[in-house]
């Protein structure tokens, strides 16, 4: 059986932030489970919720916001709210850290109004294909696992 830290292993961090990441290498686990969501501006960053006033200190949606006024905020936690690696991540700093772990990224793709095979440049969604942009940067080998009702899709990528 393959364990994952579900978003970094949330029951103890701070979900999908670096901060997270960067513990769950002492887990003796098989990979991280992260979620992908894309901004205003056409960054795709690591989320899992649709709007942002669970974990940090802003208002709205990840999709009318841009990457820089999403940089800006901070994690609701008072002890690690000004931590750097407590910010919200990209997928590329995300992919970049991971590369050098044995790690599996298992990605799963949010913002499920629009999802298609094409790269999609509105501000509604986004397709496989700006994924697999990012990931082929790093030379990643991608394997979906699960497309539900709802379009959304689970990537596992092998980073080694």
């Amino acid at each position: 059986m393959n364990i994952y830290a579900h978003r970094g292993n949330s029951g103890f961090f701070p979900e999908n932030t670096m901060y997270a990441f960067k513990k769950s290498l002492d887990l003796g686990i098989y990979g991280i489970e992260i979620d992908v969501q894309k901004t205003k501006d056409g960054i795709l960053v690591v989320h899992h919720d649709e709007t942002l006033g669970r974990m940090f200190d802003g208002k709205g949606s990840i999709k009318k916001s841009t990457f820089e006024q999403l940089r800006e905020l901070n994690l609701k936690d008072e002890e690690l709210k000004n931590k750097a690696d407590c910010k919200i991540p990209t997928l590329e700093e995300v992919l970049e850290f991971i590369k050098d772990t044995d790690l599996t990224l298992n990605i799963e793709i949010k913002n499920n109004n629009v999802l298609t095979t094409k790269n999609d440049s509105s501000n509604h969604g986004f397709g496989l294909q700006n994924i697999k942009d990012v990931v082929n940067k790093h030379k990643g080998e991608f394997k979906i696992a699960q497309i539900d009702g709802e379009f959304t899709l689970e990537l596992t990528m092998n980073l080694k």
